[in-house]
């Protein structure tokens, strides 16, 4: 199993390489023929050192390709049109994201006309554009654009826009253009039907859980943050809640919960298939990004082990989940910071917690403490240990109130997003009949922002603007992995298997504890 962790370690070890540093496809070429000998040299001296180094130089030529293969896919069929106005054609293929006073449209083009020529060409590409809010536009819709095409550009040396943009495949943007709507209804029908859904149970949950406790409740359950004004946001970021407005692996283990306790009742290959495609659905319907995608895979992967009998490796599912998005988008590994933070939080649960929870049982006091906080101590500060160094390079903030605020709001979160969830539901179906129901779900959203408010009345909340630069970063997580490893090697066990068997049942028991809290942290987050 050690050749398969350094394989993958080495994969993105190559993408990683190849996007910071370009040396040309005969490097990579290179690169593989060092492998390609060393692993003939294997057979004849046998050496495990050889076998080791040609597993992590093959797979980091083939991220090297991979990251090659995706560059010079990036050309765009807009180049021509540079600098230039232009109308263009094209569909809604995803939900416009509502910005401020802003509405941000991701255009798939279909044809360009310009003054310059009769017949509009047909055109392969992406193209943003920031327009009012107003009209509003959805998924499906084709609609024109007119305005200059342009390029986008970096604002400042620590973060690239350019590069943020075209992991996703957008070489343009159109700044205010003219825009005008010449059809509804393209797109994916399922897709449709989902986005709808989602429409459908936010009006009915905005009927009924004023401002701000209904934004923050659509945050909470299918990602909604439109209606969350800066000012809430801002505080919660500052008192270490962000990820619990942002649709993360804590979500979905909850979702993912719900959907297999809805199904327990089927027959056992009948409900593990309706569990894994309704979180697929699911995924799909909230629009979520690299995190969410992450989450999924781990979920589905534990499904299917689960049903099939299998051990569950968390370590390995995670790696896994990972390979497999960047085998789609090797962009993601360094342009992404939502996936970096989620990998790296799922990793620390997995590998750290083990760790914390040794150390907190040599706490005289925590022994008085009910389980439950007990775990979400031990998750929380092994998340925060695990993103810390990236967090305070990447933003310069660092919340010294995190710890205890989520001790104290993550367990009203669940309770929470049940409470909104059958409002937003069953308010479609039973109108008013559900006003008692969404009284409490106010009650407990409202608790969070209390409690929220309450940390972010301290003197002293966050320390900002720290100075934390790229070498030190990685030199904290080298620190990390080194004592990570001496303290399982102390223990005599390997930090690569830690795993969960999953017996074969024939029939889902949700309510068992390795359905319960365990699949909620090891097997998503």
């Amino acid at each position: 199993m050690k050749y398969a962790y350094l394989s993958v370690v080495g994969f993105f070890f190559g993408i990683a390489f190849r996007t910071n540093l370009d040396l040309g496809l005969s490097f990579s070429l290179f690169v593989l023929l060092i492998a390609l000998a060393i692993g003939v040299s294997y057979f004849s001296y046998r050496s495990q050192v050889f076998l080791l180094t040609f597993c992590f130089l093959f797979f980091a030529s083939l991220g090297m390709f991979r990251y090659d293969l995706a560059d010079a896919r990036a050309l765009s069929g807009l180049d021509q049109y540079e600098n230039k106005n232009a109308t263009i054609v094209g569909v809604l293929r995803e939900e416009p994201k509502v910005i401020g006073e802003n509405q941000r449209l991701v255009l798939d083009v279909l044809e360009v006309k310009t003054e310059d020529a009769d017949v509009p060409t047909p055109v392969r590409a992406k193209v943003q554009s920031d327009i009012p809010k107003y009209p509003r536009f959805k998924y499906g819709d084709r609609i024109t654009i007119t305005g200059k095409v342009e390029k986008p550009e970096d604002f400042t040396e620590e973060f690239s826009w350019v590069k943020f943009l075209e992991k996703d495949g957008i070489l343009y943007v159109m700044y205010r253009p003219k825009v005008e709507l010449i059809g509804e209804g393209e797109g994916i029908f399922v897709i449709r039907t989902l986005y709808l859904a989602k429409q459908n149970f936010l009006e009915s949950l905005y009927a009924r859980v004023s401002e701000p406790e209904s934004a923050l409740g659509a945050a909470l359950t299918v990602g909604e943050k439109k209606a969350i004004g800066t000012e809430l946001a801002d505080m919660f970021r500052r008192v270490g809640l962000s990820h619990i407005i942002v649709l993360s692996g804590m979500h979905m283990a909850i979702v993912a919960f719900v959907i297999m306790l809805i199904f327990s009742r089927l027959p056992l290959a009948v409900a593990f298939s309706m569990s894994a495609v309704s979180i697929v659905l699911f995924a799909i319907m909230v629009g979520g990004g690299a995190s969410v995608t992450r989450a999924v895979m781990m979920a589905i992967i534990a499904i299917l082990a689960r049903g099939t009998g299998r051990l569950y490796m968390a370590s390995w599912a995670l790696l896994l989940a990972c390979a497999l998005m960047l085998i789609w988008n090797p962009l993601l590994l360094v342009f992404d910071v939502g996936l970096q933070l989620s990998f790296l939080a799922t990793a620390g649960i997995i590998w750290l917690m083990p760790i914390v929870e040794s150390w907190l049982s040599r706490v005289p006091l925590a022994r008085y403490f009910p389980s439950r906080i007990k775990d979400i101590m031990c998750v929380t500060i092994s998340a925060q240990i695990a993103v810390m160094p990236l967090i305070l390079y990447k933003m310069g903030n660092f919340s010294l109130v995190a710890l205890p605020v989520n001790l104290v709001v993550l367990p009203i979160v669940p309770f929470a997003m049940g409470l909104v969830g059958l409002v937003g539901i069953l308010g479609q179906i039973l109108g008013v009949i559900v006003t008692p129901l969404s009284w409490f779900a106010y009650l407990f959203l409202t608790l969070i922002i209390r409690i929220a408010t309450l940390f972010d009345s301290l003197p002293i909340v966050e320390i900002q603007n720290i100075n934390f630069p790229l070498p030190l970063t990685f030199l904290s997580y080298a620190t990390i992995v080194y004592f990570t490893f001496i303290w399982y090697k102390m223990k005599e066990e390997s930090p690569i298997f830690a795993m969960k068997s999953l017996p074969n049942k024939n029939q889902i028991t949700p309510k068992q504890s390795e359905i319960g809290d365990d699949f909620q942290i090891e097997y998503i987050k």
